[in-house]
């Protein structure tokens, strides 16, 4: 490039302030205008924050406090917050010049075949002063970087709000497992204890001629069978407990004393705070990483852009030197410098292309993820409310299922005192009370984890 034409575009740049690189634009995604789901034909212009309160469960609404409070995943993601935003602070410096100061000593000695006549001797030189330097920002570099910094702490905030989302889910579902878990148990021992009772008597029928000892056999083996899902309920029990206390912050059994004791499983609300899909654009935090990761990523192909031109810097200098460290205070020590600096690549610029190169498709790849982000934060929430809907269903008729399976133990054991019906009868009657029953405490748990896991998809959980 000519000296003219490269004094031209410097002074355009300076003039006109430009920044080279391309421009974010804020991606528009096409988004369905509803949901699939039933339960979508609700909508609500915004989601409750603290949705889990509606649960109605003091020790829930604790746990959670505790989780936001002490979590250390949570903890992490605030100090990289703070770096990711003192990152930021340390970029915009860059608009004004650094100024540094220096103190220094130099001995030095001339050489002795040197042609003066100072050759052979020793010099001292004391410096004291202050350097200044501030980068021109003709093309963009310094106002790019400070955008890809701005954009990044943005990003390192969303992924903190996602982690509160995230926390306060985790623990809701682990606390409704906890109450399922220790409903199975309660469900199992009343029906071990119906078992032990239907295996008394078929021993005093035994005993009184109308029963075989098959019949003894099998009731204990069912009785069996039924003590041997206890240990498997106390441990899904102590698990679900194990994970909230680390959830919280705290050491896994730390929470055992308080949550060990059974209480009764939340149920949801028959209200849902279901937002439109396009909604989710500005509700879920996720979706604002990518995004906010894509504007970093443009930011940096302009940084990469504008080393395709000269930067232009400017230099000066006031301070103090003298060959004695006395002579520094003597009014004749004083001096200054002032002057531009020009930088230019201009025999790399092949290497500078494909730095820009790799930088435009940086960029794509965080294209390709938001757009990605988007899609499954649809097929979370299109889940989530089939999940609720569907299970919802299934619960009711497992509830009517339970009410005829208890009618059926009655008439069999009825009939089998009566002699009109075998003791194989009250056996699968009394199984099937027992599976059904279960089922119901497994499936409320689903409908409850369901309406979480809505929440969740909804951007729920946050002050956003």
């Amino acid at each position: 490039m000519q000296p003219t034409k490269l004094l031209l575009l410097l002074l355009f740049g300076i003039t006109t302030g430009c920044t080279v690189g391309p421009r974010f634009k804020q991606p528009q995604p096409e988004m369905p205008s509803d949901f699939a789901s039933p339960s979508s034909s609700a909508k609500s212009a915004s989601v409750d924050a603290a949705w889990w309160r509606r649960l109605n469960d003091s020790t829930l609404n604790d746990l959670i406090h505790q989780a936001a409070e002490q979590n250390k995943s949570l903890a992490a993601s605030q100090s990289r917050l703070l770096e990711a935003r003192a990152l930021w602070r340390e970029a915009r410096f860059d608009y004004a010049p650094t100024v540094r100061s220096s103190v220094s000593y130099e001995n030095s000695r001339s050489g002795v075949s040197t042609l003066n006549a100072q050759r052979g001797r020793s010099f001292e030189l004391y410096r004291a002063g202050f350097d200044a330097s501030w980068e021109l920002d003709v093309f963009g570099r310094v106002r790019n970087s400070v955008k890809a910094a701005k954009a990044t702490a943005a990003a390192v905030e969303a992924d903190l709000n996602n982690l509160r989302i995230t926390v306060s889910s985790e623990v809701a579902i682990n606390y409704l497992e906890l109450r399922g878990a220790q409903a199975q148990l309660a469900v199992a021992r009343e029906n071990a204890a119906n078992q032990a009772e239907s295996r008394r008597i078929a021993e005093v029928s035994l005993k009184g001629g109308r029963g075989t000892q098959l019949d003894v056999a099998r009731a204990n083996a069912l009785w069996n069978d039924t003590q041997a899902q206890l240990p498997v309920y106390e441990q899904n029990v102590a698990r679900a407990i194990h994970r909230i206390a680390v959830l919280c912050g705290r050491n896994p059994s730390d929470l055992r004393a308080r949550l060990q004791s059974a209480k009764p499983q939340p149920t949801p609300p028959s209200r849902l705070d279901i937002v439109k899909p396009a909604d989710l654009l500005r509700r879920r935090p996720d979706i604002r990483t990518a995004e906010q990761v894509l504007a970093a990523q443009t930011a940096r192909v302009g940084i990469a852009v504008a080393d395709l031109f000269p930067r232009l810097t400017f230099n000066g200098r006031v301070g103090l030197e003298a060959g004695q460290l006395s002579g520094l205070s003597q009014s004749g020590a004083g001096g200054s410098s002032f002057g531009p600096h020009l930088s230019w690549a201009a025999f790399d610029l092949g290497r500078v292309r494909q730095q820009i190169a790799a930088a435009g498709h940086r960029a794509d790849v965080a294209l390709s993820e938001y757009e990605q982000t988007v899609l499954l934060a649809l097929e979370e929430a299109e889940n989530a409310l089939t999940s609720y809907d569907r299970e919802r269903v299934r619960l009711h008729h497992l509830e009517a299922s339970a009410a005829s399976a208890r009618e059926a133990v009655t008439l069999a054991r009825q009939r089998y005192q009566d002699g009109i019906a075998d003791f194989l009868t009250v056996l699968d009657a009394e199984r099937v009370v027992l599976n059904t029953q279960n089922e119901i405490v497994l499936s409320r748990t689903r409908v409850a984890s369901a309406w979480v896991s809505i929440y969740k998809a909804m951007g729920g959980g946050w002050n956003g």
